[in-house]
């Protein structure tokens, strides 16, 4: 489907696209799901992981140099405007993931051993730590089903009420 050199790390799709973070640009890029060449959404981007769409911007972590991190956003058309700064001095986020879309989205993420959200609200972003990885194993993946949020360790998936 892509045809280009490709070391992603993170990936989601949607109806139309695969958008990927890939290590050896570095960049945020989309390829459409008829083939083609990948569409560039981000280059320049350190260490991009995490990877998440909302039908309006594609979000993904960032590995700053030093040991903070940062979840940024860009519209998932493209264009010149580059990527725009959600949160920034996180503990190495990873996983990301979005549920809603534009102002009603939730962004969920893990940084620091934990899992937080943040709600985008006219500019103020609420910040709220959520679980703490007591296993201290790594965090995998997260997923949303209705009331519930659901992430894995190295060993083990959990699932809590959000």
């Amino acid at each position: 489907m892509v045809n280009a050199a490709v070391q992603g790390n993170a990936f989601a799709i949607d109806a139309s696209g695969v958008y990927f973070a890939n290590d050896l640009g570095p960049l945020i890029a989309r390829a459409s799901l008829d083939g083609g060449a990948p569409q560039t959404l981000v280059s320049g981007v350190t260490s991009p992981s995490g990877i998440a769409i909302d039908g309006t911007n594609v979000y993904f972590a960032e590995q700053n140099a030093g040991e903070t991190s940062d979840i940024r956003y860009a519209p998932e058309a493209g264009g010149d405007g580059g990527a725009a700064t959600l949160l920034s001095n996180l503990v190495n986020p990873g996983q990301v993931l979005v549920e809603g879309s534009g102002a009603n989205a939730t962004i969920y993420f893990g940084s620091g051993g934990g899992i937080s959200r943040t709600i985008p609200d006219g500019g103020l972003l609420t910040i709220s730590p959520m679980f703490l990885n007591r296993s201290g194993s790594s965090l995998g993946y997260l997923a949303v089903d209705g009331p519930y949020l659901y992430w894995a360790t190295d060993s083990q998936v959990f699932r809590a009420l959000k």
